[in-house]
């Protein structure tokens, strides 16, 4: 997706899922790089990069199954983090932990994620 020039990746996990659990799900989101998609000529670059300016990663953070409501935005944690940021502290990890992302970006509410994706999209580098 496209946002003021930039192209944004949004991931979302949960500790919750829709079949039985023996407990909660590890909170595990893929940043690897990827070998990039060319639309234009229908061919995949040679060189892994990671596609987005910025990534927004969202937690569904319900962990009472009872209380679970997707739709209440409260329930809800989101990250917003610009390539850069993720290449400089996260080096080449296909994935990061819900541990390491709060050690690099500090969670917002749903109300907030806007001016978060405006600052991440400022500080993004360059298209």
């Amino acid at each position: 997706m496209r946002y003021c020039g930039r192209k944004l990746e949004v991931k979302c996990s949960a500790y919750l899922q829709s079949w039985p659990q023996n407990g909660l799900s590890r909170i595990v989101f893929d940043i690897g790089r990827k070998l990039p998609w060319d639309a234009e000529t229908n061919t995949y670059g040679t060189t892994p990069v990671r596609s987005a300016d910025v990534y927004v990663f969202c937690l569904f953070a319900a962990t009472d199954r009872g209380a679970a409501d997707v739709l209440d935005m409260d329930q809800w944690e989101f990250y917003v983090v610009p390539a850069a940021q993720i290449d400089t502290a996260l080096g080449d990890r296909k994935a990061v932990g819900l541990k390491a992302l709060r050690s690099i970006c500090e969670a917002a509410a749903y109300a907030e994620l806007r001016d978060r994706i405006d600052a991440a999209v400022v500080r993004a580098s360059p298209p």
